[in-house]
């Protein structure tokens, strides 16, 4: 997480807007998961498509509010309530503008679901237009272009996060538990594997797309460092040789 959030809904009885870039499947999975959410924390007022039929679909499927033909739209659509040095308290901004001013037909959070290679510019135009980020994993091609978008968080002042949900599974946060407890005592290795036939998926198989490794492996690394990132210390022999051993805070990305 990067950036600072600075306007609290939740302390003003608002809720979350979040507008979609992609109405692919990971982003129809995104939504249907957002629906169990009261509506009065979360809505979804915006989707963005390459194609503003698939984007319209997708709105009329969620009953979703604006749908766009282009995801520049998102980045313009009005009035985000994060970043660019404007502070707020329940009420009104500091600079005498009303919250409720600010609050209508909009999207303060963008869920980044496209293919890897739109990361970066998308991204870009969302945390420079004032949006927060939420942006679908991997981040993406390469550590340069991930530093590029972390800077770019900062600069900005929005929240930006990696959308590595596996993290938060209870599952996960108990495996850490019983680590940090000696449970199962010294950990010197981690063996992890995830894998889905998807031969029919023509794009997996081409690097210019953002497969630059067999979708196996890209799931067995992220699955595996995931929650080891606190307990990296306790991994001997292994640790110097992968990446992403260091906590992830606000100020740096492992």
């Amino acid at each position: 997480m990067l950036g600072t959030v600075l306007f609290d809904r939740t302390a003003c009885n608002m809720a979350t807007r979040w507008g979609i870039i992609s109405a692919g499947i990971i982003s129809t999975d995104f939504v249907s998961a957002m629906q169990v959410l009261p509506k009065e924390e979360h809505q979804v007022v915006a989707v963005a498509a390459r194609s503003l039929q698939d984007a319209r679909n997708f709105a009329t499927k969620f009953g979703i509010e604006s749908a766009y033909g282009s995801y520049s739209e998102v980045a313009k659509d009005p009035k985000p309530l994060f970043g660019h040095g404007v502070k707020f308290k329940c009420g009104q901004a500091t600079d005498g503008l009303q919250w409720r001013d600010l609050a209508d037909n909009h999207a303060d959070v963008v869920y980044i679901g496209t293919i890897q290679t739109y990361h970066l510019p998308v991204a870009t135009e969302m945390m420079k237009a004032g949006k927060a980020v939420l942006c679908e994993k991997p981040l993406c091609m390469n550590v340069r272009e991930t530093r590029q978008l972390i800077q770019t968080a900062q600069e900005c002042g929005v929240f930006f996060m990696e959308a590595v949900w596996s993290r938060f599974f209870p599952a996960y946060k108990e495996l850490s538990r019983r680590l940090k407890d000696g449970e199962i005592g010294e950990v010197v290795q981690v063996i992890a594997s995830f894998g889905q036939d998807l031969p029919h998926v023509e794009r997996l198989k081409k690097c210019d797309e953002g497969n630059v490794a067999p979708p196996p492996f890209h799931c067995a690394r992220w699955e595996a460092s995931v929650e080891l990132y606190n307990t990296a210390s306790r991994l001997k022999g292994i640790v110097p040789r992968i990446p992403r051993t260091k906590p992830v805070n606000q100020s740096q990305s492992a």
